[in-house]
């Protein structure tokens, strides 16, 4: 997922709501700790990132700042989002992979390709 990307929260529990270090180094509207909001409410919600970047103190999660059309922004790992736009066509990743891998591009695609 990269900066532009429409997503949706799969998963609440991955909402960071008192990070406030965070909040004001990525730019936060609202750098102060969230209310206890309910979470689950914004789930069918569709969210812009807005922002990226590693977790400080642990090197696997990445965080998304994302924000939705009445600028309610969360930050939130990547485990807890899901694209809310295919990628092309409603085909899953891998049979677009599968797809690709059977089509030998042609001479002139070759040439648009590299």
């Amino acid at each position: 997922m990269k900066i532009g990307d429409k997503v949706k929260i799969k998963k609440p529990g991955y909402i960071y709501s008192q990070y406030v270090s965070m909040f004001k180094k990525l730019g936060f509207k609202n750098p102060n700790k969230s209310k206890e909001l309910e979470f689950n409410k914004f789930k069918d919600i569709i969210f812009t990132i807005f922002i990226k970047c590693k977790h400080v103190v642990y090197p696997h999660p990445m965080l998304f700042g994302i924000e939705d059309n009445n600028g309610n922004q969360f930050l939130i790992e990547s485990k807890g989002l899901i694209e809310a736009e295919p990628k092309s066509a409603g085909l899953s990743p891998k049979k677009i992979k599968y797809i690709k891998a059977l089509h030998l591009p042609t001479p002139i695609e070759d040439e648009i390709l590299k």
